[in-house]
């Protein structure tokens, strides 16, 4: 073992100048495009209902479950008070309807379905209700219908 750690240490110390460091820290990346698929359109036999931004904004301090309840055609099944409340489109169950936030689905991976008695109407600028089986272009768990939130994003600078 002792004859070999000489040449091993030399092999060290002749590779070393063949080691080169970062030159550049930084490099410029080429701009992305997005492009996403706007679910509101282009379905044959689409009935959406869009609730405007002035009723929402008199019932921004309620639940999804208590605003939907009064304006919309769809039924609630809460299971307590304050506790979960699961929605119905068309006949169908909670696992049917999809909730989707910005075009994001957010269903409980578990379950299949939404708690409305947590979802605040403060939390989004549009909402719109598709109802039907046009909406499964958005995914497997929209048979009976979609419910569409979607927040506007600010994009001026409030502090500097």
């Amino acid at each position: 073992m002792a004859k070999g750690w000489p040449l091993v240490i030399a092999w060290f110390l002749l590779s070393s100048g063949y080691v080169f460091a970062q030159t550049d820290s930084t490099q410029m990346l080429d701009e992305v495009s997005v492009k996403s698929f706007a679910p509101t359109r282009f379905m044959a036999g689409l009935k959406i209902q869009r609730l405007d931004s002035a009723s929402l904004q008199q019932a921004k301090f309620q639940t999804l479950a208590d605003f939907l309840s009064f304006l919309a055609p769809v039924n609630f099944r809460p299971y307590g008070s304050g506790q979960l409340t699961t929605i119905g489109l068309r006949g169908t169950s909670s696992n049917h309807t999809a909730v989707l936030w910005n075009g994001i689905n957010i269903n409980s991976p578990s379950t299949g379905q939404s708690d409305f008695s947590t979802l605040p109407t403060a939390g989004f600028d549009l909402l719109a209700i598709q109802y039907g089986s046009s909406s499964c272009v958005i995914g497997s768990d929209a048979v009976g219908g979609s419910i569409l939130l979607d927040s506007k994003p600010i994009w001026k600078k409030k502090y500097e």
